[in-house]
């Protein structure tokens, strides 16, 4: 009877230290960062400015990092961008100003963070796009710290 509590006990503690060890060996493998939102809202009356507003659309749904939404309040990067024809009518080209805001976790309103003006040519409407959805993701890295400190981690 002893000699088998005995064994019982071995095997017991052998079983614990093989499943420690298993948990030691396993690697912890951080959660994926969940991209942020970003709600773009425009007024872009003429060509070349809403080929501009729908390349900065296609650029986010490609993103990594940022989300588009269609409902500014689930946003926590928003895009006002404005566009006009400085030609009048001739659709080479377009004005643009993009104005950035972040709504941080513990806040009711957004803030401002950026504004980009510029002027971009019909042939060069994706690299525009493209330079101003790197700088508005920008805010998404300092967004994360944010969240993190005031908030915790994701899990």
């Amino acid at each position: 009877m002893l000699r088998s509590s005995l064994l019982g006990m071995v095997l017991m503690c052998a079983g614990a230290l093989a499943h420690a060890q298993e948990v030691v060996s396993q690697e912890v493998v951080p959660a994926p960062e969940a991209p942020i939102t970003v709600h773009v809202s425009a007024s872009a009356v003429d060509a070349v400015g809403r080929q501009f507003v729908e390349a900065i659309a296609e650029q986010l749904r490609q993103s990594t990092d940022l989300v588009p939404v269609d409902v500014a309040n689930g946003a926590r990067i928003r895009l006002k961008i404005a566009t006009l024809d400085p030609d009048e009518g001739i659709g080479r080209r377009t004005v643009y100003s993009v104005v950035v805001t972040v709504r941080p976790p513990d806040r009711e309103l957004d803030v401002y963070w950026n504004n980009f003006v510029g002027l971009c040519g019909q042939a060069r409407v994706q690299a525009c796009a493209r330079s101003i959805v790197e700088e508005a993701g920008a805010p998404a890295a300092s967004l994360r710290t944010i969240i993190e400190t005031t908030v915790g981690p994701a899990p």
